[in-house]
């Protein structure tokens, strides 16, 4: 995902973090939730960001990326 990130290439990008995400790692889901969160906001994607932000706060409270989330989910809105 952050290959495609640097490549701009958002959708991309997004597909490969939600993947990732879906591993259900304490520590890597968190991370990339986060990191699709933000690749949605570079596509104008506002509710599938904050669906991602959410996520975390909801499925990973303990996990250093839901620490600072309620930032970036009101970012989102």
């Amino acid at each position: 995902g952050d290959a495609y990130v640097q490549l701009e290439d958002y959708n991309k990008a997004v597909s490969a973090f939600e993947a990732a995400a879906k591993s259900g790692n304490e520590i890597i889901a968190p991370m990339s939730l986060k990191k699709a969160g933000l690749a949605y906001l570079e596509l104008g994607k506002k509710a599938s960001a904050k669906k991602a932000f959410e996520a975390i706060k909801d499925n990973y409270p303990s996990s250093a990326e839901a620490q600072d989330i309620d930032k970036f989910i009101a970012l989102a809105e």
